[in-house]
């Protein structure tokens, strides 16, 4: 039995530290807003995104490797439907239905394209 105690207090020790570590050394750098669910995600400047409320939706950005997006948003169905957020800053919806429709903002930094010479 305390044995069992100890391990379940060493993992929230390590939970705490690790959530401090990625989390208290960041800023927001912007917010998403998905106007067709209504929700709101913030973006810390390590790449970390959380929804606004509900701190256990949360992930990571990832950059879109074929270059027509900006980066690339946690789904919790990535089966059905994917987030993209593009180079005007919408927020791009791609699922097995409706296919490719803007359901939203990013008030993000602005950058350049660096493929826009490419696709013309």
């Amino acid at each position: 039995m305390h044995n069992q105690t100890f391990l379940i207090s060493r993992f929230f020790m390590l939970f705490t530290f690790l959530t401090v570590t990625l989390l208290g050394n960041t800023q927001v750098v912007g917010r998403i807003d998905d106007h067709s669910r209504q929700q709101s995600f913030l973006i810390h400047s390590n790449g970390f995104i959380v929804q606004q409320g509900n701190p256990a939706n949360s992930g990571w950005i990832v950059p879109d490797p074929s270059g027509f997006t900006r980066f690339r948003l946690p789904s919790t169905t990535p089966i059905f439907n994917s987030f993209f957020v593009d180079w005007n800053n919408k927020l791009v919806e791609i699922n097995n239905v409706t296919g490719l429709r803007v359901v939203g903002d990013c008030l993000c930094p602005t950058f350049v394209n660096p493929y826009g010479n490419i696709y013309r």
